[in-house]
């Protein structure tokens, strides 16, 4: 057998083998039944972004925090969260839902129009921007001309999810929760999905 065909025969093996690797989180019984009972065929995969990608970086394990936090969350009031769950939160629970990500719109308040701008969950050092935050926190709690109001926090603990381990909020959610536990009570701790409510 020549060199040429010695090449293109572990090529094909090598090809062969990332296909199966990843095609095995496509056709895994458990994903298949949670993918069908939310009608998502979830089939955007690629030899670099493969379907277990797709898998972990979505929202479906998320379902039953979502569910139990539905009962809990009353309607009307505002959830902050980072990018990525609150998005998925968007979706599937009855609030308004805020991040603080700078290129979104920004909302109605000048104190969260600030902190977005400033990017300071990002760029402040630790002690400075656990100040700023608490800070931030305790002005909306005593804002009473603010509608809807901030409510709820919700911190997402999945560290397979690149798209929330990857967001500032996230990345600073340690030195933050310091912050909030001072102002807002654990509401609900589920398997991902941590969710604290402003202290009455």
């Amino acid at each position: 057998m020549t060199t040429k065909r010695l090449i293109a025969m572990l090529g094909l093996l090598i090809t062969l083998g990332v296909i199966v690797f990843d095609s095995a989180y496509h056709f895994d019984e458990k994903r298949i039944l949670l993918k069908r009972n939310n009608n998502s065929g979830q089939t955007n995969w690629s030899m670099f972004y493969g379907q277990r990608f797709v898998y972990y970086d979505g929202a479906l394990r998320y379902n039953e925090d979502f569910e139990e936090l539905s009962k809990l969350i009353e309607p009307g009031y505002v959830i902050l969260s980072d990018k990525a769950t609150s998005y998925y939160a968007a979706a599937n629970l009855p609030a308004y839902v805020l991040n603080i990500q700078r290129h979104h719109g920004l909302w109605r308040s000048p104190l969260w129009n600030k902190a977005i701008r400033s990017g300071m969950h990002c760029t402040l050092n630790s002690d400075q921007s656990n100040t700023e935050f608490r800070l931030l926190l305790e002005s909306e709690k005593v804002k009473q001309d603010l509608k809807p109001t901030l409510r709820y926090i919700l911190i997402n603990h999945d560290s397979n999810n690149k798209n929330v381990r990857s967001d500032c909020f996230s990345i600073r959610r340690n030195l933050q929760e310091g912050a909030i536990k001072k102002l807002f009570d654990i509401a609900y701790v589920g398997k991902y999905l941590t969710l604290y409510e402003l202290k009455q």
